[in-house]
């Protein structure tokens, strides 16, 4: 999923042309092959009996949606009559329209057209996404005028997202001519995203006073992304004329980021040349501060332990600290440590040096986490050790964050350490937690008895193999998953015979 179409698929979940989601584990299992009277009763049924995203989580409903369309003749025949019907639910309808589109069902193609002016907006958002199935371009200008005078926000943004779609002739001159009115947040990005990727008879650099005079800094991302995808000399001429534009320092941490995203030679050239050549804290910090999530290796590598080290000012030296995690010089995992038990330090350049030491994992890092939960160091701190240890199971700390739960002065740690108790029990078993969950329950602060309570359900979801699954899903990166888990078990059994 993009970025841009998180936000309106929030908005969309309701809709079921896109309830498209994993299957919940205790899910039914899918029926066999029934008439298709009977599978659109069944969806009419389980619509009743199921509340909100249940029904979408549901692997029956979503088999006997996916196969509505079976290779009698006769089931789209039924379909096409069912999607008519105004009496009809209309989340069974707009399935029903919508798999005859993806069937490529152009015998339903009047339906198709009749949800494009339904007064229903779930009806007319249905009809827009037909079309895009379809792939039609040829009714992009009806689509285009539909945009025009639709009223629904998410409606337009579905008829926006058909005609970018289809790719009509001159939609990059369509796009280049609706920007500028376009007043709705998520239909601006699309359109930015797109002329960032085919700017059409104009050039790419044409966005970038548009995006400096009134884009949002989501929507210089957007544009950015796109050119840094390029993986090209242009590229890297775009966003480094971004990055200098004039009057415009909003843009520079998104074009920085960019630039920071891309493997060319030329663009890793460029963010040595800005590193060394930057000159207030401001710009130093947001140049590392693009390189968080990025490869640090060579010059580049040692322009930022340069930047780590004592007088340095503390804006940049707190970000180098959070891009550290990323290096692989000897001793990288000693000097986080160092700095973030170092009570002579700034809360904030220890922070950040915790964070490097719970992102990086590793038995020396676990060691420096083991030592940073104790009650001597800053709640900030020890909240980060603690995430660091549990998230990844490692169980040495269990007893004492089970003190913590109960026992700690700090409510917020108390609250954090119940927290991740959960995560613990859900994927360890109950015998672990349930104890100190129940007694941290009946706290005298209502947001530790909260944890508690979401602790408490977070355990109910443990399931045998569940354990295995977060470690394939979750921890691609574990080359040995069999291995892992058996270790995480061992840990287990140590902690429940202490």
């Amino acid at each position: 999923m993009r970025p841009w179409f998180a936000a309106r698929w929030l908005a969309w979940i309701v809709m079921p042309w896109f309830a498209v989601s994993c299957a919940h584990p205790r899910s039914a299992a899918p029926p066999p092959p029934q008439p298709i009277e009977a599978r659109l009763d069944r969806l009419e049924q389980l619509l009743r009996e199921c509340r909100g995203a249940e029904l979408f989580e549901s692997a029956e409903y979503r088999s006997l949606v996916e196969t509505l369309v079976g290779p009698d003749p006769a089931d789209r025949v039924a379909l096409r009559e069912y999607a008519s019907r105004e009496s009809a639910p209309r989340v069974v309808r707009t399935e029903a329209l919508c798999q005859l589109a993806r069937a490529g069902d152009r015998d339903a193609m009047p339906l198709y057209l009749q949800a494009l002016s339904h007064p229903d907006p779930w009806m007319r958002s249905a009809g827009a996404d037909c079309f895009r199935v379809l792939g039609d371009s040829s009714y992009s200008s009806l689509l285009l005028h539909c945009m025009e005078t639709e009223k629904d926000r998410n409606t337009r943004g579905m008829l926006l997202d058909a005609v970018i779609a289809l790719k009509p002739p001159g939609l990059a001159v369509t796009l280049w001519e609706r920007l500028p009115s376009e007043t709705d947040f998520l239909s601006r990005y699309r359109i930015v995203e797109e002329l960032a990727r085919d700017p059409g008879p104009r050039r790419r650099e044409d966005l970038l006073p548009i995006l400096a005079r009134e884009g949002s800094g989501t929507e210089q991302y957007a544009a950015f992304s796109e050119w840094a995808k390029r993986e090209d000399d242009e590229g890297v001429r775009l966003l480094l004329q971004a990055i200098g534009w004039p009057g415009a320092s909003e843009m520079i941490d998104s074009a920085l980021r960019s630039l920071a995203e891309m493997t060319h030679p030329k663009a890793r050239e460029a963010v040595v040349r800005l590193l060394r050549s930057a000159q207030g804290t401001e710009e130093r910090k947001e140049l590392l501060n693009a390189l968080w999530d990025k490869p640090v290796d060579g010059e580049i590598e040692s322009l930022v332990w340069d930047a780590a080290q004592e007088g340095q000012p503390e804006e940049v030296r707190a970000s180098a600290m959070w891009v550290l995690w990323r290096s692989n010089r000897e001793g990288v995992v000693g000097f986080l440590g160092h700095v973030a038990a170092d009570p002579s330090e700034s809360l904030k350049v220890r922070g950040n040096a915790a964070t490097s030491l719970q992102q990086r994992g590793g038995e020396e890092a676990m060691q420096w986490m083991l030592k940073l939960i104790s009650p001597e160091f800053p709640d900030d701190l020890r909240q980060k050790a603690i995430c660091g240890l549990l998230l990844r199971l490692d169980l040495r700390a269990l007893r004492q964050v089970r003190e913590f739960a109960l026992r700690d002065l700090s409510p917020e740690v108390r609250w954090f350490s119940i927290h991740w108790l959960g995560h613990v029990g859900r994927l360890l078993g109950p015998e672990l937690v349930e104890d100190v969950i129940e007694e941290a329950g009946h706290d005298a602060v209502a947001r530790v008895r909260e944890g508690a309570a979401e602790a408490r359900g977070k355990v109910a979801e443990y399931r045998p193999g569940l354990l295995d699954e977060f470690i394939r899903e979750e921890w691609p990166m574990v080359r040995d998953a069999d291995a892992a888990a058996a270790w995480i078990r061992k840990g287990r059994e140590r902690a429940l015979h202490r």
